[in-house]
């Protein structure tokens, strides 16, 4: 057997040392910059998503975000389980990467970005116990909360309804944010591909919270709606209810249409949807606040 040398006696090896050295012993060499500290994301709020680099806007409307920086592997670390490493959500930003795609997919739209709950003002004390009430749900069955917002356009309907998407998906929940009207053309266009399915099939799987945003359309436009938009509005509200019936889905909705219009106009006197709508959310909450978006509003767009 050939004799074993010591690694330390090697000739190359000692002389890799003496340059690493004189290397070391350089002070005029350059240093190579350290890598930026890692942030501790364990416990950060919902409304310092942007201030932090975590939100931008997507191309497609609905806003994408950004991965927190961290030393870990794509949001997993591996540890010792006897002589197997595993792979686990990492315990610095697991949670928020997971928030963060979550709130990806519920669509929400890029205005969504600066809308901060710290900011908000609530008008009245039934608006925020909506608030609160959303806030608190652990997700149990059988008590699921629901609220029906209405009022002027511009009063901070639609801007609650960011602030309770970001809060959800940070608690855990699987938040869908839709519009009605553009829910409304979704189906329409599902329609064309005659594939036996429809947008309204499956729109609501897996959907713990839904914030549907402007029933009746922008500005609750309704005089002129045709009677497919009607219809599929009423085949909407069946849909919302049978998944909210259910105990496994809280429902927030918004409109700038005041209940009696909704009734006559939008639902055609439908008596069975409004039935629906009565049972979802019981007394509707009314909205009076100024106009948040433009406080002053030139009298040249009205002449």
């Amino acid at each position: 057997m050939a004799e074993l040398k010591r690694l330390g006696n090697d000739p190359s090896f000692q002389r890799l040392c003496n340059q690493l050295l004189v290397i070391a012993q350089d002070k005029d060499r350059e240093r190579p910059e350290l890598p930026p500290p890692v942030p501790d994301w364990t416990d950060i709020h919902f409304d310092q998503w942007y201030e932090l680099g975590l939100l931008r806007h997507g191309f497609d409307r609905s806003l994408k975000v950004n991965d927190p920086y961290c030393d870990c592997t794509e949001g997993y670390e591996f540890v010792r389980d006897g002589i197997t490493p595993l792979a686990i959500s990492c315990r610095n930003c697991g949670n928020l990467r997971k928030a963060l795609n979550r709130l990806v997919r519920a669509q929400v739209p890029n205005e969504a970005m600066k809308v901060r709950f710290e900011d908000y003002v609530f008008e009245s004390k039934q608006q925020e116990d909506a608030y609160h009430r959303l806030r608190l749900w652990q997700g149990e069955e059988n008590h699921a909360p629901s609220s029906f917002l209405y009022g002027k356009p511009g009063n901070g309907k639609t801007s609650l309804l960011y602030i309770m998407a970001k809060m959800m998906v940070s608690k855990g929940f699987n938040v869908k944010y839709a519009h009605h009207y553009q829910t409304f053309e979704a189906e329409k266009r599902s329609w064309s591909k005659k594939s036996g399915f429809t947008h309204l099939d499956s729109w609501l799987y897996n959907v713990d919270v839904l914030l549907f945003d402007e029933l009746g359309g922008l500005g609750g436009s309704n005089k002129s709606a045709t009677d497919w938009f009607k219809t599929t509005t009423v085949e909407m509200i069946g849909a919302i209810y049978q998944r909210w019936k259910t105990g496994k889905m809280a429902v927030v909705m918004t409109s700038n249409m005041k209940p009696k219009d909704i009734f006559v106009n939008l639902l055609d006197g439908n008596r069975a949807a409004l039935s629906r709508l009565q049972a979802l959310f019981g007394e509707p909450i009314e909205m009076t606040g100024d106009d948040r978006r433009n406080m002053y509003i030139s009298k040249a767009w009205f002449q």
